[in-house]
């Protein structure tokens, strides 16, 4: 690798929905980087590129943050690993670091700054949002931030929410995950095809777009669910108390290939995210992004970084969390208008060109981190 490596530390970045770190992986800074792990076990590992690393349990994971960073950054065990990410990074003369998470930060950044290594965060979610409500989190967040390089959030919302509990860095930026709209194009719609994408948890809440379709679709309309979760067992009784049944179907997780082939049938993707009850929340949802880049119209709620791309009545049809009557009003238009569906889906299409294409997304985040200057 000729080229000086970024390094990338994350979980398991073979994790299902850790699809945008191994983008990161595959495609930041032209692909030169190197992984560390913290969720894998070494067995698994079989890439020189690749360190697995898992977490120092020096306090049980549910309570990670319940020490100051000070008093287990001392550990035994802590110490050892941090002196295994030095040889891995030394070895390969990786730099900058990018903690994807702001609990993966917590973890080994104290130990990279530590060492003088630059350091960047990039905050996604559940990260900045439910996590927060953890004091001990709070706290090794306001250690950390205030020493690193810069902090990357996908969503304006979620740097506000950190600022709002006094968390901020010397340097910020926004960038969308992003998406690819080389691979990601309309194809031949379904008008009869109404879409939901992702875990069937609260902040996604499913349940929700089952009312709304009950509600607005016609009754030629199908709805589909892609992604698993605690809450399809709910959905499947509801769709029968409904009389839905037979116009529901739950696939559960499929490949991401096969979710962009239904994806570009969709003649509409339905997402209501809210908030949990928990302060869980999205930063930018991948499958909104993915919708506008395959022209497909989006009905859904105005949650995190939402509105901060999806124009009501121009790239799309957005309202308040839970105006599930407005929401099914709108889901009623888009499934019986294909002139409106064709109007949303194209300038949703043009706006993924210019504004959410992963390419030139990394751009701006390369040029934040100072690589290729």
């Amino acid at each position: 690798m000729s080229q000086t490596p970024v390094a990338i530390l994350t979980g398991n970045p073979r994790k299902y929905s850790e699809t945008f770190v191994r983008r990161h992986i595959a495609e930041l800074n032209g692909g030169a980087t190197v992984t560390v792990a913290l969720s894998l076990d070494e067995a698994d590992a079989g890439d020189d590129r690749l360190l697995a690393c898992a977490p120092v349990r020096v306090i049980p994971p549910r309570k990670r943050w319940r020490k100051p960073l000070a008093a287990w950054r001392g550990d035994r065990a802590a110490r050892q690993r941090d002196a295994r990410i030095a040889g891995f990074l030394d070895r390969h003369r990786a730099s900058p670091a990018l903690c994807e998470f702001g609990y993966v930060a917590t973890e080994v950044a104290p130990g990279l700054l530590d060492q003088g290594r630059s350091t960047f965060c990039y905050f996604r979610g559940n990260d900045a949002s439910a996590r927060l409500s953890d004091p001990d989190y709070r706290a090794a967040l306001a250690e950390i931030l205030p020493r690193i390089d810069g902090i990357v959030a996908v969503s304006r919302f979620l740097l506000d929410r950190l600022a709002a509990h006094g968390l901020q860095a010397r340097r910020s930026l926004v960038v969308p995950s992003g998406t690819d709209t080389r691979l990601i194009m309309p194809g031949e719609v379904d008008p009869d095809l109404v879409l939901v994408v992702g875990r069937l948890v609260a902040k996604k809440d499913p349940l929700a777009a089952l009312e709304i379709f009950a509600a607005g679709a016609p009754a030629t309309a199908r709805l589909e669910f892609v992604g698993d979760g605690p809450l399809a067992e709910a959905l499947t009784t509801r769709a029968a108390e409904l009389g839905l049944s037979d116009r529901v179907v739950l696939h559960g997780a499929l490949p991401h290939d096969a979710v962009i082939a239904r994806l570009r049938r969709a003649a509409c993707v339905l997402q209501p995210f809210r908030t949990a009850a928990d302060g869980d929340t999205e930063g930018m949802p991948s499958i909104v992004q993915e919708a506008m880049a395959a022209g497909v119209a989006v009905v859904t709620t105005a949650h995190a970084g939402v509105p901060e791309h999806v124009r009501h009545e121009e790239t799309g049809l957005v309202h308040p969390e839970g105006a599930t009557e407005a929401l099914a009003e709108s889901l009623a238009r888009v499934l019986t208008d294909a002139d409106l569906r064709a109007r949303l889906g194209t300038a949703a299409r043009r706006y993924a060109e210019a504004e959410l294409d992963y390419r030139i997304l990394y751009r701006r985040l390369e040029s934040f981190m100072g690589l290729g200057a």
